[in-house]
């Protein structure tokens, strides 16, 4: 690794710094160590249990942006999906599903409280806890081996490793982690949603919680917080943000789903992905940008019509209309102008 001259981020395509890289993959194969996530055997272990052998690869990306990096490296396995099983998938909350979470705690509640005693006028808080290398926590069901990466040094010639715990990449790993968190959840007196199975809430507490992935997104009362983040705690190693109110009645941010939630003296901000706007905004300035002061116009120029894009630039075209498509949910004052670039995404013109 430290030969390393450029490093690049497996999701977005960009430049990523070797020493952060490097570091990344130390603190995974750590993780790996401590969580036992395979134990080393023979390669012959696989047919004796009539197991399935997967190659793994490294995934490196960056889940910060340009000014507050965040490198995450992960070791996953490629098992490829050759057939659909519906069994396999996770719950998967819809957008309108963290709008509640951030709407429930931004919702004045007056008197009521446990035992039904007056407690007055109650503000809400948000909390997201993270779960690091979150399917590690899922025990393994099937007999699953791995190659062992290179950066194991203690590993044999001809040694594989048997999977504990579900690891990234595996088929089944979603489905897996979704009941063991539930299951927990549950366990600690929270009720799953009847419409979104990935949503949760707590009778007693009046916490709601959604789970996507390896994030739990939670608003409540800061008391019943700090129970639900020590639970999550005893379970799992896990990063916390919340939006405790300031003393000085400033702004605090913190980061949910890779949106930027920000709580005011007026209220909270729902910010988009900001990752989506950079990248957009750098392939676009690399010409003159052109700006007008509404997200439409009623009259169509002959310049919107104009030769058909072919090729490279007929993909260019495509590829940023997508993302703005996806910035769009959370930007209802561009989604007009959006809606006019993706009608012509099967024909763009130099128009």
């Amino acid at each position: 690794m430290e030969k390393w001259e450029e490093t690049w981020d497996d999701v977005t395509g960009t430049e990523l710094e070797p020493q952060r890289v490097a570091q990344a993959r130390q603190d995974e194969r750590e993780f790996f160590y401590k969580m036992n996530a395979y134990t080393r055997c023979s390669r012959a272990c696989i047919a004796e249990e009539t197991g399935k052998l997967i190659d793994v690869r490294w995934i490196d990306p960056n889940k910060g942006d340009t000014a507050s990096p965040n490198y995450r490296s992960r070791l996953v396995c490629r098992e490829f999906n050759i057939y659909r099983d519906d069994a396999l998938y996770a719950a998967t909350p819809p957008l309108e599903a963290q709008r509640l979470i951030i709407s429930h705690a931004a919702t004045i509640r007056h008197g009521g409280g446990h035992g039904g005693m007056w407690r007055g006028e109650m503000h809400r808080e948000l909390m997201n806890n993270y779960v690091s290398r979150a399917y590690f926590y899922a025990p393994a069901t099937r007999s699953l081996f791995v190659e062992l990466p290179a950066e194991d040094g203690s590993a044999k010639p001809g040694e594989v490793g048997r999977l504990n715990v579900c690891l990234y990449g595996t088929r089944d790993a979603a489905k897996e982690w979704q009941q063991t968190l539930s299951r927990h959840l549950e366990g600690i007196g929270l009720v799953r949603g009847v419409g979104y199975p990935a949503v949760f809430f707590h009778p007693g507490r009046g916490i709601k919680t959604l789970v996507h992935g390896d994030d739990y997104v939670s608003a409540g009362e800061s008391q019943d917080l700090d129970w639900l983040e020590s639970e999550l705690s005893k379970q799992y190693q896990i990063k916390t943000q919340r939006t405790r109110p300031r003393e000085d009645g400033g702004c605090v941010e913190a980061k949910i789903l890779n949106r930027i939630v920000r709580r005011t003296q007026h209220g909270y901000e729902l910010e988009a992905d900001p990752r989506h706007a950079e990248l957009f905004i750098q392939e676009l300035t690399k010409e003159e940008p052109r700006a007008i002061s509404a997200p439409g116009s009623a009259e169509v120029s002959e310049e919107k019509e104009g030769e058909e894009l072919k090729g490279e630039q007929a993909s260019r075209y495509r590829a940023l209309a997508a993302r703005l498509n996806y910035l769009s949910s959370d930007r209802p004052d561009m989604q007009y102008a959006v809606k006019e670039a993706c009608r012509v995404m099967s024909s763009p013109t130099t128009g």
